[in-house]
């Protein structure tokens, strides 16, 4: 994932500079300007430690919902399964800078230039606040998400019905998080 980042950070430096824009004031555009000329060391040290963190919370939540519905919920296995699904996500990162690339970076002028989707988010190039949403919904989401049915079902015996109901609820939680982060880093 960190060669991944590592590659993409002239497109998302692009993609940072395309926010700003006549009505941004000066402060926030220097800060931008700054943020986009950063290398891309310290993104490398800092992302393995957020992601790790993300992946505890994610999975501590879901252990919550399955001791909701089920009475069930052991944090390591949940956790374990919990990594193993979120595997599904290289595939998705590396066709979005294998996509990202063969564009180049004079084709990136915004975020949503650098968020490559096999879903319906690809039919969208105006209206960001759809796009957000859309980008919630694509191919990779949906094997994640059966790979914790799957799991949530094996780990803690519940019906699949009940699978279906605690990985639901975790991912409402999570595409509203994913899109209340997107609207604020500025794809709005």
């Amino acid at each position: 994932m960190l060669i991944v980042q590592y590659f993409m950070h002239p497109f998302t430096s692009r993609a940072t500079l395309g926010m700003i824009n006549d009505s941004t004031p000066p402060q926030m555009a220097q800060a931008l300007r700054d943020a986009a000329n950063k290398p891309a060391d310290w993104k490398l040290i800092f992302q393995p430690i957020g992601y790790g963190v993300m992946c505890l919370i994610g999975a501590g939540i879901l252990t919550g919902l399955a001791a909701m519905f089920t009475a069930k919920g052991k944090f390591m296995p949940i956790f374990s399964a919990f990594l193993y699904a979120k595997l599904v996500v290289l595939p998705s990162m590396f066709l979005a800078l294998l996509i990202v690339s063969l564009r180049g970076v004079d084709s990136v002028n915004s975020m949503m230039d650098i968020m490559w989707t096999i879903g319906p988010a690809m039919f969208v190039t105006e209206n960001k606040l759809l796009f957000n949403v859309l980008t919630q919904i694509n191919l990779f989401e949906a094997w994640y998400v059966v790979l914790l049915v799957i799991a949530i079902q094996k780990i803690t015996g519940a019906k699949r019905g009940t699978s279906i109901a605690v990985v639901g609820v975790y991912w409402v939680l999570g595409a509203a998080t994913q899109i209340g982060a997107l609207m604020l880093s500025g794809l709005k």
